[in-house]
C-alpha cells in the first residue's frame, strides 16, 4: 500500500512539474506575442514575387539560438515583413522548396495542386512558395522564372506568391560544421517559421505543405467541409496527412506563436515534434486527423543530400465505397492478424476505408460476417486489394453462406456452410443465380471468406457489399 502511495505521489509530482512548465511556456509565448504586436511595423508588400538580393552569410562567426527580445526587434535582420492584403482569403498553402541533388518534384507537385483546384476555389486560396535555398542564387532565379512564365495569371490574380528570405534571417542559426543532418533539420525550423510569419495576415487558415506530395481530387472542398464539421470552433490544428508536417492546418492567428516556438527549439528538435508539443500546449485535445487523408508523400530522395525517405501515408488510400450494399447490421470476426488502424469492420462498413491484415493469410483463415438477425440475400460483391497495394488480394479464397453459427464469441464457427463463389483476380461477385439454386428461401446467419491456401501477401478487403431482396 505504501509503495502505491509513493508511486501516486511521484506521478502527481511529475504532473505538477509538467503543468508548471506548460504555464511558463504559454506565458512566455503570450509575452512574446504582445511584445511583437507593439514593436513591429505591419509592412505592406505590393509585389507578388519578391526576391531579396543575396548576401553571403559569415559561416565562421559564433551563433546562438535567438532570444525572445531579439526576435521582437524591428532592427534585427531576422525581422520578417508581413504582407497585409486588401482582403483576407480563406486558406494559405505554404510550400517551401530547395534544390535537390537527386530528384526534383516541386514543379510537378505545383502543377498537380493547381490542376486540382477549381477557378472558384483559387479565389479563396493563396499559394505561398518559399524558395528556401540560401546560397543557390542561380537555381532560385531559374525557378522563379519558370513559375512566372507558367503561372503569371495566378500571380497577377493574387493566388500565387513567391518569396525568399534574406540570408541574414539565418544569421543566428547554430553552425553545425560538417553535421549536415543537424544543419538541415535546424534550417527546416527556420524555413517554416519564416513562412508562417510572412503569411499570418493573408487568410483565415494556413496549411503547411512540402514540395514532394500529391493531392487527392477535391482536396479543397474536403478541407472546407472538415473545418465546418468541427464541433468546437476553438481547435488549433487539423491534419490532412498523418506524415510529418504535411497537410497541417492552423488558424492563422496562431502562426506567430508557432513560428516563435519553432525558432526557440530549432536546434533541439525537428518540426515534427515541436508542432505536436505546440498543439498540446494550446489544448488542442486529441489528434484531429481526417481519414481518408488528402495528401500523399511521393518523394523518394529527401532534400537532405544522400538521404532517402520513401514514406507513404497509410490513410491516403481510403476510397469511398463503390457498390454500397444494404449491409444488414452484423458483427465482424476474423482469424487474420489485425491492426487498430485498419479494423475488420471497415470492409463491411459504409464508411470510407478498408480492412488490411497485419500479416499474410494462412490456409483456412476466415473473415466472418455474422448478421444480427438471419437474412435472405440476393447479391454479394467482395472486392480486395487497393490502389497503393494492388497485390494484397485474396488469391485462393471462396465465399460461403453460413446457415447457422456457433462457438466462441471471439471467433464463431460457420456451420452448415454452403459454397457460393470462388474469388477471381481478388474479386468475388455472387449473383442471385448463384444463390437461389443452393439456398432457395433459406435465410442465412452469416457470410464467410475462407482461404483455401496460404499466401505470402497480406490482405486488403476493400469492400463487402451485401444486398437483400426489396
Amino acid at each position: 500500500m505504501r509503495s502505491l502511495d509513493r508511486r501516486g505521489l511521484k506521478f502527481a509530482h511529475i504532473i505538477g512539474v509538467v503543468a508548471v512548465l506548460t504555464i511558463i511556456l504559454q506565458a512566455t509565448l503570450m509575452f512574446k506575442h504582445q511584445c511583437c504586436f507593439w514593436r513591429r511595423d505591419r509592412t505592406v508588400v505590393d509585389q507578388r514575387i519578391q526576391l531579396i538580393p543575396y548576401e553571403k552569410p559569415n559561416d565562421n562567426k559564433e551563433t546562438t539560438t535567438p532570444s525572445l527580445s531579439s526576435l521582437c526587434s524591428r532592427e534585427n535582420p531576422m525581422y520578417v515583413p508581413r504582407r497585409i492584403p486588401s482582403h483576407k482569403r480563406y486558406l494559405t498553402i505554404g510550400i517551401p522548396t530547395v534544390k535537390r541533388r537527386d530528384g526534383e518534384y516541386f514543379m510537378d507537385m505545383l502543377s498537380s495542386m493547381f490542376n486540382k483546384t477549381s477557378e472558384d476555389e483559387l479565389q479563396k486560396v493563396v499559394f505561398v512558395i518559399f524558395l528556401a535555398d540560401i546560397e543557390n542564387i542561380e537555381w532560385k532565379a531559374e525557378t522563379e522564372a519558370k513559375i512566372r512564365h507558367k503561372y503569371s495569371t495566378h500571380i497577377n490574380s493574387g493566388s500565387l506568391e513567391v518569396i525568399q528570405a534574406s540570408p541574414s534571417f539565418y544569421m543566428n542559426m547554430t553552425n553545425y560544421g560538417n553535421n549536415s543532418y543537424m544543419k538541415w533539420r535546424t534550417k527546416q525550423n527556420y524555413d517554416y517559421a519564416y513562412m508562417m510569419k510572412y503569411s499570418q495576415d493573408l487568410s483565415e487558415y494556413y496549411m503547411q505543405m512540402e514540395d514532394d506530395v500529391i493531392a487527392s481530387d477535391g482536396y479543397f472542398d474536403a478541407i472546407n467541409k472538415f473545418i465546418a464539421d468541427q464541433p468546437n470552433l476553438e481547435w488549433v490544428c487539423l491534419e490532412f496527412s498523418e506524415l510529418g508536417f504535411i497537410g497541417k492546418v492552423y488558424h492563422s492567428k496562431y502562426l506567430e506563436n508557432l513560428a516563435d516556438m519553432l525558432l526557440m527549439f530549432s536546434d533541439t528538435q525537428p518540426v515534427d515534434y515541436t508542432y505536436v508539443y505546440f498543439n498540446m500546449l494550446m489544448n488542442n485535445g486529441p489528434r484531429k486527423i481526417r481519414k481518408p487523408t488528402l495528401f500523399q508523400h511521393m518523394g523518394y530522395h529527401s532534400s537532405l543530400s544522400e538521404k532517402v525517405q520513401p514514406l507513404r501515408d497509410k490513410f491516403f488510400d481510403f476510397p469511398a465505397k463503390e457498390y454500397k450494399g444494404d449491409n444488414p447490421t452484423a458483427h465482424i470476426y476474423t482469424s487474420l492478424k489485425v491492426s487498430d488502424n485498419f479494423p475488420p469492420s471497415l470492409a463491411y462498413s459504409h464508411e470510407n476505408g478498408h480492412f488490411w491484415s497485419d500479416g499474410a493469410a494462412k490456409k483456412d483463415d476466415v473473415y466472418l460476417v455474422v448478421f444480427d438477425a438471419p437474412q435472405s440475400i440476393s447479391r454479394v460483391v467482395i472486392d480486395t486489394g487497393s490502389k497503393e497495394h494492388p497485390g494484397d488480394i485474396v488469391n485462393h479464397g471462396i465465399v460461403e453462406a453460413c446457415v447457422s453459427v456457433s462457438g466462441s464469441h471471439d471467433l464463431p464457427v460457420c456451420d452448415n456452410n454452403v459454397f457460393l463463389k470462388d474469388f477471381e483476380n481478388g474479386k468475388a461477385v455472387v449473383n442471385s443465380s448463384d444463390i437461389s439454386p443452393k439456398l432457395g428461401v433459406i435465410k442465412v446467419k452469416g457470410l464467410q471468406i475462407r482461404f483455401k491456401e496460404s499466401q505470402n501477401e497480406w490482405v486488403v478487403i476493400k469492400e463487402i457489399a451485401v444486398f437483400v431482396p426489396k
